[in-house]
């Protein structure tokens, strides 16, 4: 409800309120999704060469390496 000298704007009364616009889910969603794509194909390779269970954290630490590197890369 508009009251004068409330917030607003004062000459027709209370304004329509802005629409919000929300940001799109999809490049979020593909880079997740991605991201465990890669993740899985680095445990695979690590598997076929031997390393069994210790195939899981050199996914996580290549991954990690990934993101330092573009980080680094996007700074320069």
């Amino acid at each position: 409800m508009y009251h004068p000298g409330g917030f607003g704007n004062n000459d027709n009364g209370p304004s329509e309120p802005s629409k919000r616009s929300e940001p799109s889910i999809l490049r979020p969603i593909l880079c997740l999704c991605s991201l465990l794509l890669i993740w899985t194909g680095i445990f695979l390779a690590g598997v076929s060469l031997g390393l069994g269970w210790y195939a899981w954290p050199m996914g996580s630490v290549f991954l990690g390496l990934l993101f330092l590197g573009r980080s680094f890369f996007l700074r320069i």
